[in-house]
């Protein structure tokens, strides 16, 4: 028996034999986990495989693509993320250390938010009071209000016109 020849008949059997579909995705994986972490649908990069001769369901395939990540450590039912370049955080100390915050404010807090009058005295500061077409939040509130107690006093006076 010729080692060679052995090497060469099984080669040329791998080159014929009908892959499995894992073993054919296993190929492209990385391939397909990138286009999946750009936002390219799954029903996409599917069409995509069965044009190449992949014929796998979509189940199928979220199936495959479930083992390759298990097997390769990573967390299953997860796509893979691309790495983001990091972004320096300024705080506002370091901010004011570098003379780039001369409005240093402290962060908003929920409360903040959910306060009228401190949400549109911020709004005002980047908007300012000429940037506005329309009537302010603290002016449409004083105006309900107003309208309430115009309200409640015609409603009294016609009380003590009855009695």
């Amino acid at each position: 028996m010729d080692a060679q020849q052995v090497k060469q008949a099984l080669t040329a059997l791998v080159e014929q034999a009908e892959r499995p579909q894992m073993a054919r995705l296993r190929e492209v994986f990385d391939e397909v986990e990138e286009a999946l972490a750009r936002g390219v649908s799954r029903e996409q990069v599917l069409a995509v495989l069965h044009a190449q001769g992949l014929t796998l369901t979509l189940r199928s395939f979220d199936t495959c693509l479930y083992r390759l990540r298990k097997a390769r450590g990573g967390q299953p039912g997860k796509r893979a993320r691309t790495t983001l370049p990091a972004v320096p955080v300024v705080s506002p100390a370091t901010a004011a250390e570098a003379g780039t915050a001369e409005d240093a404010e402290p962060p908003l807090t929920l409360k903040d938010v959910l306060d009228p009058v401190k949400r549109e005295a911020r709004a005002d500061k980047y908007f300012g009071p000429n940037v506005r077409h329309y009537p302010s939040l603290m002016d449409q509130v004083k105006a309900k209000r107003a309208a309430a107690e115009a309200a409640k006093q015609a409603s009294d006076a016609a009380k003590d016109q009855k009695v």
